[in-house]
C-alpha cells in the first residue's frame, strides 16, 4: 500500500508539471497571436517510422532565395506528411536549415514548437509568392539570346519558357497564361523563320496562348535535340596545392611569328576594337583564360588557326605547345589530350610518386626535446603545429582562435588554437633557431612519406653525396609556412631532367621534392579511410533519438567560465575566485591619482553633510569586522605588485530610504582613458530571463522570494588579484 501511495504522488507530480508546461506554451502562443493547438500526444505510425529510415531527416539549406522556396516548402510538407514529424522535430530541422534573410525573418518564432506553422506561413508570404518566382523566370528568359544558327540557344529558350509556363499552371496564374504582351515579348526573341512558323501554327481557343506557345516551342526543341552534335569533354583535373595548368609561355622562338606571316592582317582587333594591333598581339586578350578567348573568337567568327577574318586560311602550322599537333592558334591551347590522373591517396612507393619537402628537425620545450619532421610549404600563410605535440613540449602560449581557408572557399575554425614561439634545430645539431607566431590545430593531418636514399642515388646520379637520410612512413606534425620562410627558402638546388626529383638545401638542411615519373600522377593529400567511423555516422543519421541540446558560448564567455572553474575554491566555508581577465599578460595603467581626486570630492561632500561620516564609517567597520576586507600595513602598501588598481568609493542615496546609504566601489572610473571594467570579461548571463519570471507568476499560484544579505561580499578574491 505504501508503494502505491508513492507511485500516486509521483504520477501527480508529473501531471502537474505537464499542466504547467501546457499553460506556459498556451500563454506564449497567445502573446504571439497564433492559434492555440493541442500537444501531439500520439507518436508516428509504423509506416511513418519506416519512412524515416529512407527519407533524409534534414531539410535543404534555405537562405531566402525565392527560386529555392518552392522546393524547400515542398520537401518540408512532403516529409511531414510521409514521415510524421512533430512540431518539436520540425522546429529543430528549421533551426538547422534556415540561413541568412530567412533565418533573420523568423528567428524570434523558432523558440517554441507550437509556432512552427506560423514560421512556414511567414516564409511562404515573404519568399514563396508566385509573382516573385515568375518574375525571376521571366528575367532569365529575357537574358537568353536565340541565334538562328545555334540549336543550343533554341533548346535553352524552349526549356526556360516551359519552366515559366509550368510555374504559372502550378500557381493558378491564369491571367499570365493569356498575357498578350508577354507572348509578344517571347515571339520577338525568335528568328524570322520561326516567327512565320508560329504565325501559321493552328490555335486552340480553349488552351491559353502561353501554354500553346510553350508546347509548340518544346516540340521544336525536341527536334533540334535529335540533330545537335554531341559535346566532347576533356578531363581538366586541378591539383589543389599548386596551379595545374599554366598559361603557355612565349619563348625566344615565339611561335606566333609564323602565324602572322602566313595570313593577311586584320584591320581591327576583335577584343578591344583597336586598329593599332591584331588580336594575337592584344595584351587584354592574352590576360583572359583560354575558355574566354575561345568564346570571343567564336562570337567574332574569326579563324581558329590564325585569329584573322578571311574566307580561307592557308596556314598549315601545328599548335606546338607541349607537342600539340592540333591546327589551332597557340593562344587557344588548353593542354594535352591525355587525362591527368589525380588521386587523394598518398603513395609510399620509393620509386614512383610525389615527394614533398620534409626535413628532419628537433623541437625544444620545457626540459623536453622531440625529434620529428617538418613540412615546408610556401603556399600557406601561417605556421601550424599539431596540438598533441605542443602539449608534450609544455610551452607557454596565448589563446588566439584562427580560421583556416582551403580551396573552394572551404573554411575550418580552430576555436581552441593558441599562439606561441618555438625553438628548433637541424637534426643532429644543437644550433637553435626560432619559429615565430606558431598556431596550434587539433589535427594537422599531413601526408605520410617514405624516402629510400640508396635507391634514389642509384637511379639519379646527381643526388649522390648529399647528406640525406632514409625514412619510412613519417608524418610531420608541424607545417612551416611563409611567415617563417627565412628558414625554408631554398639556397642550393640540384636537379636533373624534367619529371625527376629535385634536391634543395635551406637553413634546416637538404630535402627531396618533386615528381619522379612522367605519367603526371599527382598526389593531392594523404587519406586514411576509416570505414567504421563512416558506418557509424550513417547509422546515427537515421537514428530516432532526439537531438541532444548543446550550450552555445562565445569565446569570451568560454574563457570566463574556464577561469571560474579553475580558480573557484571553498576555503574556510567561503568561496574564493579569480578575476575574469581578458588577457593574462595585461599591464594596468597608474590609477592612484584619479582615486585620490575622487576621495577629495567625497571628503568635501562629508564636510557639507557631516552626518554621512558616521554612516560611512559604520559600514566600513562592518566590512572589516566580518572579514570581507582588511587594512593594509605600511609594509604591504610599499610592496611592488604586478597589477595594482585603486578603486574610488562613492555613496548612493535612495529617496525612499533616507536613513540608509550604500557604498559603491566604482570599477567604471577611468584613469588614463581606461577603467578596470575595460580589462575584465562580462561572463555569461546565468540569470533567468525576465519573461520566464513573469510567466511563472502568471502560471503558478504561490511565489516565493528570498534574498542573500551582503551576497557579493561573501565571495573572496584570490590573493594574486587582491591588489586590484
Amino acid at each position: 500500500m505504501a508503494k502505491l501511495k508513492l507511485f500516486d504522488v509521483g504520477n501527480a507530480g508529473g501531471k502537474a508539471e505537464k499542466r504547467y508546461i501546457e499553460q506556459k506554451y498556451n500563454l506564449l502562443a497567445q502573446q504571439q497571436g497564433t492559434q492555440v493547438t493541442c500537444f501531439q500526444l500520439n507518436g508516428p505510425t509504423a509506416s511513418q517510422l519506416a519512412a524515416r529510415q529512407v527519407l533524409p531527416a534534414d531539410l535543404p539549406i534555405f537562405n531566402g532565395n525565392p527560386e529555392d522556396c518552392p522546393i524547400f516548402i515542398s520537401m518540408y510538407e512532403n516529409s511531414c506528411r510521409i514521415a510524421g514529424f512533430s512540431n518539436a522535430e520540425n522546429m529543430l530541422r528549421l533551426q538547422k536549415s534556415l540561413k541568412g534573410k530567412a533565418y533573420e525573418l523568423v528567428r524570434d518564432k523558432l523558440l517554441l514548437p507550437i509556432l512552427v506553422p506560423d514560421v512556414i506561413n511567414t516564409l511562404k508570404t515573404f519568399f514563396g509568392r508566385p509573382e516573385q518566382t515568375l518574375d525571376r523566370l521571366i528575367d532569365k528568359i529575357r537574358k537568353i539570346n536565340v541565334h538562328k544558327d545555334k540549336l543550343e540557344s533554341i533548346v535553352d529558350f524552349a526549356m526556360a519558357v516551359r519552366n515559366a509556363c509550368a510555374t504559372m499552371e502550378a500557381c493558378n496564374l491564369t491571367s499570365h497564361l493569356n498575357n498578350p504582351m508577354l507572348l509578344q515579348e517571347l515571339i520577338d526573341k525568335l528568328p524570322t523563320q520561326q516567327k512565320l512558323n508560329w504565325a501559321m501554327h493552328p490555335r486552340n481557343e480553349s488552351i491559353p496562348v502561353i501554354k500553346s506557345f510553350s508546347d509548340w516551342l518544346y516540340k521544336i526543341a525536341e527536334a533540334a535535340a535529335t540533330v545537335m552534335p554531341g559535346q566532347s569533354t576533356k578531363a581538366n583535373n586541378v591539383n589543389t596545392h599548386s596551379q595545374a595548368h599554366q598559361q603557355p609561355q612565349e619563348g625566344p622562338n615565339n611561335r606566333e611569328n609564323g602565324w602572322r606571316q602566313n595570313c593577311k592582317p586584320n584591320l581591327q582587333c576583335v577584343m578591344c576594337a583597336s586598329t593599332d594591333h591584331q588580336v594575337a598581339l592584344c595584351q587584354s586578350f592574352k590576360r583572359l583564360s583560354v575558355d574566354n578567348r575561345q568564346r570571343i573568337i567564336n562570337e567574332a567568327k574569326v579563324c581558329y588557326r590564325c585569329l584573322k577574318s578571311h574566307r580561307k586560311c592557308f596556314s598549315n602550322r601545328d599548335c606546338g605547345i607541349d607537342n600539340c599537333n592540333s591546327k589551332h592558334h597557340p593562344l587557344l591551347h588548353k593542354g594535352t589530350g591525355r587525362t591527368e590522373v589525380v588521386t587523394a591517396h598518398h603513395k609510399d612507393n620509393v620509386v614512383e610518386g610525389q615527394f614533398f619537402r620534409f626535413v628532419p628537425i628537433k623541437l625544444y620545450g620545457a626540459n623536453v626535446t622531440f625529434n620529428t619532421f617538418a613540412f615546408l610549404d610556401e603556399g600557406s600563410s601561417v605556421t601550424l603545429i599539431d596540438e598533441s605535440i605542443l602539449d608534450k613540449l609544455k610551452i607557454s602560449s596565448t589563446p588566439e582562435p584562427i580560421c583556416l581557408q582551403w580551396t573552394g572557399e572551404e573554411t575550418r575554425n580552430e576555436e581552441d588554437s593558441v599562439k606561441t614561439h618555438l625553438q628548433i634545430s637541424i637534426a643532429g645539431t644543437d644550433k637553435k633557431l626560432w619559429l615565430y607566431n606558431v598556431h596550434s590545430v587539433k589535427k594537422l593531418g599531413l601526408p605520410k612519406q617514405t624516402i629510400n636514399v640508396e635507391e634514389l642515388s642509384k637511379q639519379y646520379a646527381y643526388l649522390r653525396g648529399l647528406p640525406l637520410k632514409s625514412y619510412q612512413n613519417s608524418t610531420p606534425p608541424i607545417l612551416i609556412c611563409s611567415n617563417n620562410w627565412n628558414l625554408a627558402i631554398p639556397r642550393k638546388i640540384r636537379e636533373g631532367r624534367q619529371n625527376e626529383p629535385i634536391a634543395s638545401k635551406c637553413t634546416l638542411g637538404w630535402c627531396i621534392q618533386g615528381s619522379i615519373n612522367s605519367s603526371k600522377h599527382v598526389t593531392m593529400h594523404h587519406c586514411e579511410c576509416n570505414w567504421s567511423k563512416i558506418d557509424k555516422a550513417i547509422k546515427e543519421s537515421f537514428t530516432m533519438e532526439p537531438i541532444v541540446s548543446r550550450e552555445l558560448q562565445y569565446k569570451n564567455d568560454k574563457r570566463a567560465k574556464g577561469i571560474l572553474e579553475d580558480t573557484c575554491k571553498k576555503i574556510n566555508g567561503r568561496y574564493e575566485v579569480g578575476l575574469l581577465w581578458k588577457d593574462d599578460t595585461v599591464i594596468l595603467p597608474e590609477s592612484y591619482t584619479a582615486a585620490l581626486k575622487r576621495l577629495e570630492c567625497l571628503r568635501a561632500k562629508i564636510k557639507r553633510m557631516p552626518e554621512l561620516f558616521d554612516k560611512i564609517q559604520s559600514q566600513i567597520d562592518n566590512i572589516v569586522e566580518k572579514g570581507y576586507a582588511f587594512e593594509l600595513r605600511p609594509v604591504e602598501v610599499c610592496d611592488r605588485e604586478e597589477r595594482v588598481w585603486y578603486l574610488p568609493i562613492f555613496i548612493a542615496l535612495n529617496p525612499n530610504k533616507p536613513n540608509k546609504i550604500r557604498l559603491v566601489w566604482d570599477a567604471a572610473a577611468k584613469s588614463h582613458g581606461k577603467s578596470l571594467n575595460d580589462f575584465m570579461l562580462t561572463g555569461s548571463d546565468y540569470l533567468d530571463p525576465l519573461t520566464s519570471v513573469l510567466m511563472a507568476f502568471r502560471v503558478g499560484r504561490i511565489a516565493v522570494c528570498t534574498d542573500i544579505a551582503e551576497m557579493f561580499h561573501q565571495i573572496n578574491i584570490q590573493e594574486s588579484d587582491m591588489h586590484v
